[in-house]
């Protein structure tokens, strides 16, 4: 509705020059006597209004290209950096399913390490489609504190573990039995916390799913040959009926890709392990 008011006033502009036009031909008409001069006057502003308009015209195209682009090259980068997120939120959920294992049997955790999830560099400011840039927006708020958490529960299971190593026949009877009830209960806690940072990441991966399913519903309505030549018709907002209708569509053919490529992956390290076999 901007656009279309935008679009509405500017129209207005264009009548009123052309009634400012209209009374300056009106005067020069009756000021011009001369038949031929009046001719060569309209021939040569009509023809310099005509490159005026022509000039303007092409740096609006220009543009708005140039926007356009600005927005698929954004969406391309996005796609890039979410496929990474794909394998990191996997790497992590190993991480912590093997860490809560290895603290249960009491075994070092030193060799477990989380992974960072990357933000950026990505800028949603030069995304067209509003919702889009908010849907992603806060799934990036969501990493930003997963991020955060993994980070202080690694150092809190590595503390742990030192502390285990240092304290390894140094302890009387008492003291290590002191030790082992602070183990226990830290432990516990660190075991109850990677419960509930492992709910954030696979929340934050059903969350990544939809996410890559509006890329494909984004890329599909973008509308980019109306953006190009008629600026209100921008997809700056999803039609949710459609979006509702299709993203199931977009997610299963995302998942679809995304386990071929799995497939692949396996059978090509099945080669890789026969052939040293062999």
């Amino acid at each position: 509705m901007k656009r279309l008011a935008y679009f509405v006033s500017k129209l207005g502009l264009v009548a009123i020059a052309a009634a400012m036009v209209a009374i300056v031909f009106g005067i020069v008409d009756k000021s011009i006597k001369n038949v031929v001069a009046r001719d060569s006057f309209i021939t040569a502003f009509g023809g310099a209004a005509f490159a005026y308009l022509f000039v303007k015209y092409g740096e609006l195209f220009t543009r708005l290209s140039q926007r356009e682009k600005l927005n698929v090259d954004t969406i391309v980068s996005l796609e890039y950096l979410l496929n990474k997120h794909l394998n990191m939120i996997g790497t992590n959920l190993d991480v912590a399913d093997k860490m809560i294992d290895a603290l249960k049997k009491k075994q070092p955790v030193h060799f477990l390490e989380f992974k960072e999830i990357p933000i950026g560099p990505i800028r949603l400011q030069d995304l067209k489609n509003v919702n889009f840039i908010n849907d992603v927006f806060n799934y990036f708020a969501d990493i930003e504190k997963i991020n955060y958490d993994l980070n202080a529960l690694q150092k809190f299971a590595e503390k742990l573990m030192d502390d285990v190593l240092k304290r390894q026949g140094q302890q009387t009877l008492q003291e290590n039995a002191v030790f082992q009830a602070v183990y226990t209960a830290n432990s516990t806690t660190l075991i109850n916390q990677l419960g509930e940072i492992k709910g954030f990441i696979e929340a934050a991966d059903k969350t990544l799913d939809e996410l890559m399913g509006k890329i494909g519903y984004v890329k599909k309505h973008r509308a980019w040959w109306l953006s190009v030549a008629v600026p209100w018709f921008s997809t700056t907002h999803y039609d949710e009926k459609k979006l509702k209708a299709e993203l199931p569509g977009y997610i299963a053919e995302f998942k679809k890709g995304q386990q071929e490529n799995i497939e692949a992956s396996i059978k090509e390290i099945s080669k890789i392990k026969t052939k040293k076999k062999n």
